[in-house]
């Protein structure tokens, strides 16, 4: 019997996934959320020098009176300090509060939201079959059960880009025929290593390039956790969870140096680049080392269950 081709395997996969209504769902949830930020950006008090130098001295003689702020978060007070010395020093205008750079910076806060609803389109991705039981007659047809796993691997990574650019596309679309396009030629200085200045497009491409290593790491995971329990519920929970908590649960645990090597230690980019070092040698490379690690480990295994499971 002839063996189906890999190509296929995936455009069924696409069309299975993408047609549903499931999907449509979860992308209005997704346009929803990316709306907040500019709800939130829009009712924030306006200062009289917003968008000023002005406005950078003043937070910098803030920071410098309030001695309890500068004990109790070290780090974030000197990454801050830090950001503000290099907007006085190179001349570089802090985004107006009402502009697209603004929402852009709000919304990289949101992405464990987007995160989440990522899961669940990856935890349904792999589970479908069992859901629906048809997982049998699913492997009695002539395939190569790695190829399977593939597909529907690609076609979660799909889904994550597509929640990624239309959260983009609704943010930067309703901000800009709110606030105007001109923000988008501003320049956003941030900590990442150390102190760094971007255009809002490079800004952008960077954090969702560091966002997507995540979802690397945490689709292996669902996927390996849906196929394991054969349910794509349990394994959207466990995930969603796991996901949530690893950042609390890192930042409390970190005295314990072993944790760096933990997958969850690891997808927490927001906090990481953010300046807080939550072990010590761990940077932004490591990270990444020790997600394609476990990327590789976790589709191993997925891989192994499916070419290990009962057909008869």
């Amino acid at each position: 019997m002839k063996k189906i081709k890999g190509i296929s395997l995936l455009v069924n996969e696409m069309i299975k996934f993408f047609s549903g209504n499931f999907v449509m769902i979860l992308l209005v949830i997704t346009m929803l959320i990316a709306i907040l930020p500019i709800f939130i950006v829009y009712n924030t008090d306006i200062p009289d020098d917003d968008g000023t130098l002005d406005s950078v001295i003043s937070q910098l003689q803030v920071m410098g009176d309030n001695e309890q702020f500068s004990t109790n978060n070290n780090d974030e007070y000197n990454h801050e300090v830090s950001i503000c010395r290099y907007m006085v020093d190179n001349n570089v205008l802090p985004p107006k509060t009402l502009s697209i750079s603004s929402v852009v910076k709000e919304l990289n806060i949101y992405f464990p939201f987007f995160m989440i609803i990522i899961i669940i389109g990856a935890g349904k991705i792999f589970a479908d079959e069992y859901t629906k039981g048809t997982i049998m007659s699913y492997f009695s047809r002539p395939l190569q059960r790695w190829k399977v796993y593939c597909a529907k691997y690609i076609t979660a990574l799909c889904f994550a880009i597509t929640v990624i650019i239309v959260s983009l596309i609704v943010s930067v679309v309703v901000s800009g025929f709110m606030f105007g396009f001109e923000g988008l030629s501003d320049h956003i200085v941030y900590y990442d290593e150390g102190v760094k200045c971007d255009g809002v497009l490079l800004y952008v491409l960077k954090n969702n390039l560091y966002n997507m290593i995540s979802v690397l790491g945490i689709t292996s995971m669902v996927a390996l956790g849906a196929i394991l329990l054969e349910n794509g519920l349990f394994a959207t929970c466990i995930g969603s969870l796991l996901y949530f908590m690893g950042s609390s649960v890192v930042l409390n645990f970190s005295k314990y140096n072993i944790l760096k090597y933990v997958l969850l230690s690891n997808v927490q980019f927001q906090i990481t680049r953010a300046g807080t070092v939550l072990f010590e040698g761990m940077t932004n490379t490591f990270s990444i080392v020790i997600v394609t690690i476990h990327c590789v480990v976790f589709s191993l295994i997925s891989v192994i269950l499916y070419e290990k499971r009962n057909i008869g």
